[in-house]
């Protein structure tokens, strides 16, 4: 079942592979927006951020989670062979 705390989440990329990276996460209908911050990994914890993308998906077969949030966020423009946190 989900909740307001994001789960399911999954890290892919959206373009080059070597400069971009696509993160999507799932919540319950209660929240209405989202981001990303990241930062170099070794470097200062100074975060950029990136707004998401929400996508609405219901099911009214499903008994427990009929409406949840789709949340996906893509950074570009990153350093490659460069690990960043987020």
């Amino acid at each position: 079942v989900s909740s307001a705390h994001p789960d399911q989440v999954c890290l892919t990329w959206g373009g080059d592979p070597t400069t971009t990276m696509s993160l999507q996460w799932r919540t319950d209908e209660s929240v209405g927006e989202g981001w990303v911050e990241y930062h170099l990994g070794d470097g200062p914890p100074e975060a950029q951020r990136v707004e998401e993308v929400k996508a609405v998906l219901s099911d009214e077969l499903l008994v427990n989670d009929p409406t949840v949030h789709r949340f996906t966020a893509t950074v570009e423009g990153l350093q490659p062979d460069t690990a960043y946190a987020y």
